[in-house]
């Protein structure tokens, strides 16, 4: 969640009738560097503004998922060529600090038939790891033997896409990495997934345009916040002790709802249990956990050759940013909130409802919307596609080669 004055979340959480006289004055400014162009809130079409974000597209909750986020708009009286042209969003409130909204490339600009307006599509840099990097790969192994830590490989990675990121602490950054395929063809977001997938989390660009990693809050547990410090009389909790929940990052109240409400499952989704990671199918592999809802990591290409030992502190990493966390499956129409991010914890005062936001919907510039959702079945199924099994043939021959050798 963006880190804002509770005094302009409070503005946004109230801004409409009867809870307000008037809807308060919003401006967008979106800039254009490379043209040095500006365009402001007089220059969009009412109601054409709508920014998609998620952290997870599928049915269900794929850790390691990159989505890039999406965001349209309709401009009048722009005379220049936007495509392939990056910017800034910005949300403005008189008497505060922007809300940044994010950093997009213009995919495409399309002239309206009257040529006065223009549709605007535009996505964040995650759209440009739809790239090969197997030169960059190789170029990584030029003996075969070399070596790196899982941070240092991801940044390598990152810097070669020209994405900046943020310095994260991260559970599996010390995870040494190995040549472990040969490959003719490489897809970064295959890499970068493969790299997030190991830390339990999920890759997004931020608001600023740098590459972070999202991990979902447990639901219960007591962690570290700023208004919960060590004290005499607090005490660790045993790892199933349900009797603490943290608290949510924002409440949604009936106030706060739109027209269709929310809208949610009669189940929960049962929180992960147990982490399986294996190369394919028959392995063993190594498992962390004894419950019966497990998450398989299977078909990573970083972890091929690995030893049980070393498979089974990985996985116990992973873990520590996968269990404790169930929810119940929603959408939700309420009033919009631009300081919400997906990967926030939301709970709605309707029916006590708690989940997570995995897919999201920000709709116009002054009466704001959000519509709201996460996915889920009530176990979880494993599904593994065709790219995965050419992975794990190529990570099999080449760990052949290596003990040939």
């Amino acid at each position: 969640m963006l880190n804002i004055p509770e005094e302009l979340k409070n503005i946004y959480k109230n801004d409409q009738f009867p809870y307000a006289d008037e809807v308060t004055p919003k401006d967008l400014i979106i800039y254009f560097p490379a043209l040095d162009l500006t365009i402001e809130t007089d220059q969009i079409v009412d109601d054409s503004f709508s920014l998609e974000e998620s952290i997870c597209s599928e049915s269900d909750v794929i850790f390691g998922s990159c989505v890039a986020s999406v965001i349209k708009f309709t401009v009048a009286d722009v005379e220049q060529d936007l495509k392939g042209q990056w910017f800034t969003i910005n949300q403005v409130i008189d008497g505060f600090d922007p809300v940044p909204l994010g950093k997009f490339k213009v995919d495409s600009c399309v002239k309206q038939d009257n040529l006065r307006f223009k549709d605007i599509t535009a996505y964040n840099i995650l759209k440009d790891t739809d790239k090969d990097v197997s030169e960059w790969y190789n170029s990584l192994f030029p003996t075969g033997n070399e070596t790196y830590t899982l941070k240092q490989f991801r940044e390598s990675l990152l810097a070669y896409l020209g994405i900046e990121f943020e310095s994260e602490a991260l559970p599996n950054d010390s995870m040494i990495v190995e040549k472990t395929v040969d490959v003719g063809q490489l897809s970064a977001r295959e890499v970068l997934r493969c790299c997030v997938e190991l830390q339990g989390a999920f890759g997004q660009i931020n608001r600023l345009g740098k590459f972070c990693h999202k991990v979902l809050q447990p639901a219960y547990g007591l962690y570290p916040t700023e208004d919960l410090y060590p004290a005499e009389d607090l005490y660790p909790v045993a790892e199933n002790d349900t009797s603490y929940s943290m608290p949510p990052d924002e409440t949604i109240t009936n106030s706060m709802m739109g027209a269709n409400g929310v809208r949610y499952e009669e189940y929960a989704v049962k929180e992960i249990d147990k982490v399986i990671i294996r190369s394919e199918e028959d392995d063993i592999g190594a498992i962390v956990g004894t419950g019966s809802n497990a998450y398989i990591i299977q078909g990573n290409f970083l972890v091929f050759g690995k030893t049980a030992g070393e498979l089974e502190q990985i996985a116990r990493n992973t873990y520590g940013n996968m269990a404790k966390r169930p929810y119940r499956p929603y959408s939700a129409e309420i009033i919009g909130l631009p300081y919400i991010e997906p990967g926030d914890c939301l709970e709605f005062s309707t029916g006590s409802v708690r989940g997570y936001v995995l897919q999201r919907t920000l709709k116009g510039i002054q009466a704001l919307m959000d519509d709201i959702e996460a996915s889920g079945s009530e176990e979880r199924e494993q599904n593994f596609g065709v790219n995965n099994e050419i992975i794990q043939l190529k990570g099999r021959t080449t760990r052949i080669k290596k003990d040939v050798e």
